[in-house]
């Protein structure tokens, strides 16, 4: 018994606390409600981090606050939202319209969650108007499954008369996308859904949407109806507040023009604007009015043309002005300047504008033909004072030359922050709001204020509002006005700014330095590189040679016409290595500006016909015709470097016949350009008819070992170096060669220069001492009798002197260096020695040291003895510095045996 007891009480007790914990799960079940919503935007929606927005979910909030209720959100689809009801998987369910069916199957919210407006819209560029029914038959009308409003529209269009297609689509996303693929025509849209790029056709009827539960859910309703009641007596504004927050701001939709608007619009393209003095500083007067017309211009296609002048008011009937920006909403002011209005678009609050504590208004500042000048024009206790704009009235203001004034918020704002108008106040007018609308001349077709009032209420707040505010009122400040703002940090930013110029200048010199020594240091090192490639090339050829010949001569001494020939070819590439040399050297000095262009006198017909003679009989030899052409009389001197003139047309000519056709023309050409009684120009040219160059290597042929790539590789000697040559001579005389060519028909080289005359000719001057141009012997001279002396360091080329003395019978002795050169002929009988060939870099002493030192001697015939230098220098300023040491003449190595000949000679004749 007692353990029956026992066990009854037990199960008693575990009754009980199941009683308790299922009560329990109740209440964590009831204070849990599962919504299922309508996937529509801005209602309730998703953010990237899964929370939860909208209209519905901020009202779902503000209904928890009155309910302890927790959400669970359930996206769930029109259709089988009133059986997930029944079976319990949603207890709410939102928005949903009623209709007969739905109120009889679901308890309905008393009040609703968001109100609609459903519209049928169309295309931006649908050939469809506002309200036209004669021309809606056809239509093709798209609408979702869970709209209701279909209904409606059929009974709208069925009383006009007008036979449409109607469309239905699952949801609204599908009926927008068949709108934008052209699939239908115009689709039914509510108000709160996002609309763009469209225009709407039809307003309908207003819908509501409520917050359904199941019918057996009685106790949730009331729950629900007790929690909105009390939000709409505690926030009336609920609605319209969410509007503001979520609403769709009119974002995307054009304004909806009727047929004859239409029309109005494509008559009248452009529309003249003034723009108004009114609440604006006139240096701000092309940014708010031109932004609001580019504005209106976008939706209507309308043009404007304005006048950026204060206009008027009273006088816009005759300016042939059909709107007028921006004036007040004032039916009275209007009517007296034959004016209409548009709606108004933005309101903005009136300041009184005075120094601080003072009370005694009688003068006011006002902008001329202002509402504010035309309301108070009305008092008869003030003295208006008129201005062009704001700034004029506040600046009157601020230098008491009135008492007071009145600006706009937005020119408050502009002025009230700035340093300089602090001892203003800007105190709030009750009595005057400044309501912003658009004045249409009264002779203009009443079309023009509908579609000008569509056009606004198409512009959101927000936009108007950022056109009328965004640097809209910004005053024309002036450099003190700025300091004044913040000293301190215009001090810092002018500071700063200096600091990052002058750097920002040093580094760019810096960079532009550095850069420019870099492009100067690759060009250098690939130009040494390229000209260290080709001399190499040019150099290695004729030593090869030389190397080679050399060889077979040795192999073959029995052989004597095999010996004969390669000495033949060995002095032949001894004479073009000579030559090489030389033109590196010429180039090379010319390039480093050490060449001197001499000023000597030359008979320049001369010149030219001396070059005409020596080329006749080398241009027959190669099977070509010279001609030459000399428009300079006769006896012509003038004064010029005659040597380096030769120089270059030697080269052009000597081109011209090497590169040349076989029974070719080469045409040598001196015209006189200009002629005075002190100077004269001339013209040389030299053209051929050989192969030409192409166009492409035309600058490239004065360049160092430049030929073309048509004979680089040919059997025509050069060196590529006579053209640089030329053209740095040419240049240096203070023109430039220049050089036209058609491949296989010829080349044309010429250059023009100016000479001084000169009357007297002093040819002697002329001609360099040891040159060519001396006379010279037809054999070996007898030189017996003669004692020479040669200060010789190198035994090759004591070697080749001794062979070049020996046949000529004289006696001859060789000294180590200039020392013992200077040793010798001191230590030698008075006029002993006729002659000494100086070499000039020796160990010791060089010859140039030598020869002061023998010029010094204290004996007759040191200054007597015939000094003949010796020297593979064979630049003129070589020459001029042997001569400067007291030496005769010069001979350069390797030494010309007619040369040598001609200056013993001389010694014979003393």
């Amino acid at each position: 018994m007692k353990h029956l007891k026992f066990i009854f009480i037990l199960i008693f007790i575990i009754s009980i606390l199941s009683s308790d914990l299922s009560i329990t799960a109740v209440c964590e079940d009831n204070n849990t409600i599962t919504v299922g919503y309508l996937d529509l935007q801005n209602f309730i929606s998703t953010d990237k981090n899964g929370e939860y927005y909208g209209t519905g979910c901020e009202y779902l909030k503000e209904i928890a606050m009155y309910t302890g209720w927790n959400y669970r959100f359930e996206k769930v689809s029109i259709d089988t939202c009133i059986e997930k009801l029944r079976s319990g998987e949603i207890d709410l369910f939102t928005p949903i319209q009623k209709t007969s069916g739905r109120v009889s199957s679901c308890l309905y919210s008393k009040n609703y969650i968001i109100k609609g407006t459903p519209v049928l819209v169309t295309g931006v560029d649908s050939k469809y108007c506002f309200n036209d029914f004669e021309n809606y038959s056809g239509m093709k009308i798209g609408y979702a499954r869970s709209d209701i409003c279909a209904e409606s529209l059929r009974e709208i269009l069925s009383s006009n008369g007008c036979s449409v297609e109607y469309y239905e689509y699952d949801t609204t996303a599908d009926v927008d996308k068949a709108l934008r693929n052209g699939e239908i025509d115009s689709e039914i849209v509510d108000s709160y859904q996002c609309i763009n790029n469209c225009r709407i056709l039809l307003y309908l009827s207003d819908t509501y949407s409520y917050i359904v539960c199941d019918s057996s859910r009685s106790d949730l309703m009331n729950k629900l109806d007790y929690a909105m009641d009390e939000i709409i007596q505690n926030n009336p504004d609920i609605y319209d507040n969410f509007d503001k927050k979520y609403g769709t701001q009119n974002a995307g939709v054009y304004p909806s023009f009727t047929a004859q608007e239409k029309s109005f619009i494509s008559s009248h393209k452009t529309i003249c604007a003034h723009i108004d003095a009114c609440d604006v500083c006139n240096s701000c007067q092309t940014t708010r009015e031109e932004k609001l017309l580019d504005k209106i211009s976008e939706l209507t296609g309308l043009e404007f043309t304005v006048c950026k002048e204060t206009a008027d008011s009273d006088k816009i009937s005759s300016s042939d002005a059909d709107i007028i920006l921006t004036v007040n909403h004032d039916y009275m002011w209007a009517k007296n300047n034959d004016m209409r209005l548009t709606n108004t678009f933005l309101n903005s609050p009136v300041y009184l504008v005075r120094k601080t504590n003072n009370n005694n208004i009688r003068k006011i500042a006002v902008v001329e033909n202002s509402f504010l000048a035309f309301e108070l024009s009305k008092r008869n206790d003030i003295e208006l004072l008129y201005c062009k704009d704001d700034k004029s009235c506040i600046d009157m203001v601020f230098k008491s030359e009135a008492d007071a004034s009145y600006c706009s918020e937005f020119v408050r704002v502009a002025y009230s922050s700035l340093p300089r108008y602090h001892s203003l106040s800007f105190i709030q007018s009750y009595e005057y709001t400044n309501n912003y609308a658009i004045g249409i001349s009264g002779q203009c077709d009443i079309l023009l204020v509908s579609i000008l009032n569509k056009t606004l209420s198409c512009i959101s707040q927000n936009d108007i509002i950022s056109i009328y505010s965004t640097d809209s009122f910004k005053p024309s400040l002036g450099p003190l006005d700025m300091i004044r703002s913040n000293p301190l940090m215009f001090t810092v930013i002018i500071s700063v700014i200096a600091v990052i110029f002058v750097f920002a200048v040093l580094m760019t010199v810096f960079t532009v330095i550095i850069r420019r020594k870099n492009v100067e240091l690759i060009r250098a090192v690939n130009a040494k590189q390229n000209f260290l490639s080709n001399i190499s090339h040019e150099l290695r050829t004729p030593v090869s040679a030389i190397i080679g010949l050399n060889e077979m001569q040795l192999a073959s001494l029995d052989d004597i016409e095999t010996v004969r020939d390669c000495a033949d070819k060995i002095h032949t590439s001894s004479e073009h290595l000579i030559s090489l040399i030389n033109s590196v050297l010429d180039i090379s000095r010319i390039n480093s500006g050490k060449t001197v262009i001499e000023t000597k006198p030359f008979d320049l017909k001369k010149t030219v016909m001396m070059i005409d003679t020596v080329y006749q009989q080398i241009a027959v030899k190669n099977k070509v015709r010279l001609i030459t052409q000399c428009g300079i009389d006769s006896q012509t001197f003038v004064i010029g470097d005659e040597l380096r003139l030769k120089e270059v047309i030697i080269n052009l000519i000597s081109n011209a016949v090497k590169y040349n056709k076989t029974n070719g023309t080469v045409k040598f050409i001196v015209s006189v350009l200009d002629t005075a009684a002190d100077r004269i120009s001339v013209r040389f040219e030299v053209s051929d008819t050989g192969i030409g160059i192409p166009e492409a290597q035309l600058e490239d042929i004065f360049k160092p070992f430049e030929r073309g790539a048509q004979y680089t590789h040919s059997s025509i000697p050069g060196t590529g170096l006579g053209l640089a040559i030329s053209e740095g001579l040419i240049k240096q005389m203070g023109s430039k060669l220049r050089a036209a060519s058609i491949p296989d028909q010829g080349s044309l080289f010429w250059f023009e220069l100016s000479f001084e005359r000169c009357t007297v000719s002093d040819t002697s001057k002329n001609t360099q001492p040891g040159s060519k141009s001396s006379v010279s012997v037809a054999q070996i001279p007898d030189l017996s009798g003669l004692h020479i002396l040669i200060a010789e360091d190198n035994e090759i080329n004591r070697a080749i002197i001794r062979h070049l003395l020996i046949p000529t019978g004289c006696s001859y002795v060789f000294a180590d260096n200039g020392r013992q050169a200077c040793e010798m002929f001191e230590q030698s009988e008075l006029y002993y020695y006729s002659s000494i060939l100086m070499d000039i870099r020796m160990p010791e002493m060089d010859g140039y040291e030598a020869s002061d030192k023998i010029r010094s001697l204290c004996r007759d015939d040191a200054k007597s003895v015939h000094i003949i230098a010796l020297s593979a220098n064979a630049f003129n300023e070589d020459i001029r510095a042997s001569l400067s040491h007291g030496m005769n003449s010069h001979i350069t190595k390797p030494v010309d045996k007619v040369l040598l000949y001609n200056e013993l000679n001389k010694c014979r004749k003393i």
